[in-house]
């Protein structure tokens, strides 16, 4: 018994070394592929990468899109990074470089953050997030800070605080050094 014990321990730890592997190997190629095939080849994934802690990284993501209006969206990301972390919570991690969206606006980085109840428990989350150098044509904001509750399967927004710092919108001649917008219970017409 002791035997056959150790041996699917040795068939268990070759199964996931194997696995690991492939997914540094071949991700890159599976992600291209799945991207593709949702979005229809709209989206161009220049350098993607996939490290041995499964980080995802990509240095430009070339998109357009059509939205449910069918308004083209157009725009350019450089510098991507979707990672995960075990330190007091599990968490999904994503940041992205300066980003451009044509006819829209413009962002000097993001970071985004995903916080499932526990690592076996997604019907609710938290999500972090921070903006820095929002602008569009006349409005410029030198910091969005986003923290939201998802609830309910992600059909609910239990709540949202969204914080914009030092914003300005020069056709109305407004200045804000600090305008905070707070919704509670909105629900969704589809889950995010």
């Amino acid at each position: 018994i002791l035997m056959r014990l150790l041996k699917l321990l040795l068939w268990m730890t070759l199964i996931v070394c194997t696995a690991w592997g492939g997914a540094i190997v071949f991700g890159p190629a599976i992600i291209t592929r799945a991207v593709n095939a949702a979005i229809g080849g709209k989206v161009e994934i220049r350098r993607l990468d996939v490290s041995p802690k499964l980080q995802v990284t990509a240095s430009v993501i070339e998109f357009e899109l059509d939205t449910p209006q069918n308004i083209p969206l157009r725009g350019m990301v450089r510098g991507f990074d979707l990672g995960w972390q075990f330190k007091d919570e599990f968490a999904i991690v994503a940041k992205v470089g300066p980003t451009r969206v044509e006819d829209i606006g413009s962002v000097k980085s993001a970071q985004f953050k995903f916080v499932p109840t526990s690592l076996f428990d997604w019907s609710s989350a938290e999500i972090e997030g921070a903006l820095s150098t929002v602008n569009h044509e006349q409005i410029d904001i030198e910091t969005v800070t986003i923290e939201a509750v998802l609830g309910d399967t992600f059909n609910v927004l239990k709540a949202v605080d969204l914080t914009l710092d030092n914003a300005s919108v020069d056709i109305l001649a407004m200045r804000a050094e600090k305008l905070k917008i707070e919704t509670r219970d909105v629900e969704l017409d589809t889950s995010i």
